[in-house]
């Protein structure tokens, strides 16, 4: 499971975090978060690239719909994985980036809004 883990980490490293227009894909959404992935799963050290990650997946979802959109993908491929929730939890603290979607299972996503 966990060399799986790290050959869909790398697959979203090369493809890269990069945005287009409208709400961001799952495919997007998972291309910012890949370089936390060995974090989030205890199996590496937090690195500039999560938190660059971080920064960039707030900067694509300015509006609710976006946030939304970002917070479901986070949940479907969040239960594919096997997160360290302690580790999670405090992600957007050690980055000082709030990308806007709490990285939670518990988080409901209709409730998520932009900020004004």
């Amino acid at each position: 499971m966990t060399r799986l883990v790290l050959v869909v980490a790398a697959i979203f490293l090369v493809v890269g975090c990069k945005s287009g227009m409208g709400a961001p894909s799952c495919d997007y959404v998972m291309s910012c978060m890949a370089p936390c992935i060995p974090y989030l799963i205890d199996k590496g050290d937090l690195g500039p690239a999560c938190c660059q990650g971080l920064v960039a997946l707030k900067g694509s979802a300015p509006t609710t719909p976006d946030r939304q959109a970002v917070c479901r993908c986070l949940k479907l491929e969040e239960s594919k994985l096997p997160i360290d929730w302690g580790r999670a939890e405090v992600l957007p603290n050690k980055c000082g980036v709030d990308p806007g979607v709490p990285i939670s299972p518990n988080v409901n996503c209709s409730a998520i809004q932009a900020y004004h």
